[in-house]
C-alpha cells in the first residue's frame, strides 16, 4: 500500500470479510484478535484480486518497508 486510496481499498475487503481493524497505516495492517488460518486466506484471496499482496517472511517485510520510505 503506497497511498491513501490503497489504505482504503485495503480496509474495506478486510471490514468485507468480517474482521476488525485495530490500525492501519501504509504497508501495515494490524487486526483484533487472533485470526484463524481460513481468513489469513480470504486476506490474501482479496488482496490479491485488488492488486496487494500478502506479505509472510521477515526478509520480504524488510525490502517492503524500504521501498515504502522512498515513496514517503
Amino acid at each position: 500500500m503506497v497511498c491513501p486510496r490503497c489504505i482504503k481499498t485495503v480496509a474495506e475487503e478486510i471490514k468485507k470479510i468480517g474482521l476488525a481493524i485495530e490500525h492501519i497505516e501504509l504497508g501495515k495492517v494490524e487486526l483484533k484478535g487472533k485470526i484463524e488460518e481460513e481468513e489469513i486466506k480470504k486476506i490474501d484471496k482479496v488482496l490479491t484480486e485488488n492488486g496487494f499482496e500478502l506479505i509472510y517472511d521477515k526478509k520480504n517485510q524488510i525490502i517492503d518497508k524500504i521501498k515504502l520510505n522512498q515513496y514517503q
